[in-house]
This record gives structure tokens, sequence and C-alpha cells, in this order.
């Protein structure tokens, strides 16, 4: 008669083989099979291409036209208190990867929303009134980029798409914010509504432009070249190394990814 102890070992997934042709005390790792599917065959993975990928991330923005009517209105209307007649170009920063992120891969549908209702096909220039998409950059990102445009008219034709720069406290920005902590009390924000699909994807965001009133008397011309000198005027360099024009021309993406990893 088996003992219970015998019994429980012989219920282990592994066991000692009995047999005459292993060696004492051999080991057999008893293994479960892989389970089939319905159709008795092995699942698997479809892999997606970087273009159907970015097809199903403009499928769900639509998903919302609520959502896309109304940032739609919200971002002609910012447009239309710019000095320039139209957008002439299209700058995005800090946007990460979209090969490797859905919710990249959601704002970059945005994006090529935006620029298929704002930029005339076959007028695109890389100067004048610019539109900057910028969501979830670094503080610094901005802070170098304004100092890069830290001119009335470049300022003045800049419409913002980011991180809402009026909700940064002014005891944050201190001495190495400065562009912003004088622009921001400027700014005209009208923040993002959530979209249901990705409620995340643009959080904090904002259309923002600057009043031009108030920017040409608070702040002349040399009181602007004066704080540009004080620090380089260019974006930071790597920053710079990563921009690939994506799409058209006067399209640009910069992110933090290689130029291969860019969707277009």
């Amino acid at each position: 008669m088996k003992t219970g102890t015998e019994a429980t070992e012989r219920g282990f997934a592994s066991s000692y083989s009995d047999s005459a042709t292993s060696k004492p005390n051999a080991f057999t790792l008893v293994a479960r099979k892989k389970k089939k599917n319905r159709n008795g065959k092995g699942a698997t993975m479809k892999v997606f291409t970087p273009e159907q990928k970015l097809e199903k991330s403009r499928a769900e923005l639509h998903s919302d036209s609520n959502w896309l009517d109304a940032v739609s209105r919200t971002v002609h209307g910012a447009t239309a208190n710019l000095p320039a007649a139209a957008i002439q170009s299209i700058l995005c920063l800090g946007l990460g990867s979209p090969s490797e992120s859905a919710q990249a891969r959601f704002q970059l549908s945005f994006l090529l929303e935006l620029r298929d209702k704002i930029l005339p096909e076959g007028k695109h220039e890389l100067e004048g009134a610019t539109l900057a998409f910028m969501p979830h950059c670094d503080r610094v990102l901005y802070e170098n980029f304004l100092r890069a445009n830290w001119r009335p008219e470049a300022i003045a034709d800049l419409l913002l798409i980011g991180n809402d720069l009026r909700g940064i406290p002014s005891r944050v920005l201190g001495k190495e914010s400065p562009c912003i902590s004088r622009l921001a009390p400027l700014l005209a924000s009208t923040p993002l509504p959530e979209h249901r699909a990705f409620p995340d994807a643009f959080s904090s965001t904002a259309v923002q432009h600057f009043d031009t009133a108030s920017l040409n008397l608070t702040y002349t011309t040399t009181e602007l070249s004066a704080l540009a000198s004080s620090a380089s005027s260019s974006i930071d360099s790597e920053v710079d190394s990563c921009s690939a024009v994506l799409g058209r021309t006067g399209f640009w993406y910069v992110a933090e990814t290689s130029e291969e990893d860019a969707i277009g």
C-alpha cells in the first residue's frame, strides 16, 4: 500500500524517473502543453506597421467628433488674434517616439489634423506666424525655445499648444526661466478638453498666444534683446541633433528619438 506521502509526491509536476535506463536520482521535468485556440492552432500576435498604428490613432481621434470640433474652433479663434493672416509653419517639440508610445501617436495624430486644416497646400514657408506644438515638454525646452525667438515680432506671431505656462508657480521659475516668468502673465490661454480615448494625452495642455498690446507696452525691443543675450539663443544642441522634417515642407518634428523613429 502506498503511503499518503508517496501519493502526494506522485502528484508533483516534476518527479524522479524510475526507468531502468535512468541514472540514480535523475530529475525529469514534466512540462505543461501549450494551450490551443478553438481552431487547434497556437495563437499568434499580429504586428502592425508604423503607418497602421498611426491610422488607428487618427481613427481614435475622430471617434470623438465633439472634442475635435471644439478644439478646432479654439485653435482657429486663437489664430485670428495673431498679427499675421495665417499660420505659415508648424513646429513640434518633445513629442517622444510615435513608434513606441501610443500616447505620442495620439498627440501626433492631433497635430497632423491641425496641419491639414491650417496649412494651405503648397504654401508652406518657415517664417512668419508659427504654430508650436509642445505637449508635456520639459520647462527648459520652453525656456530655450522662447529665448531663440525673443523678439517682439516673433513672440507676437507665435501660437503655442503645450503646457499651460500660466500654471507654473513663480517660485519654481525663479532665475532659471526668466523668459517664461516674464511672458506667462501676458498669455491668453484656453485649456484643451479631455479626450475620452486618451484622457492623459492633453492634460494641462492649452492653446496659448500672447497679448500683443501688453507685449508692446511692457517690453521694448532693447529689453528683449538684453534678456536674450544673457543665454544662448539657440535651442539645446541635443534637441537640434535629432530634429527631422516630417511629411511636408513647413512641418517640423523634433523629438527625443532618432530620425528612423519619426513617422511621416
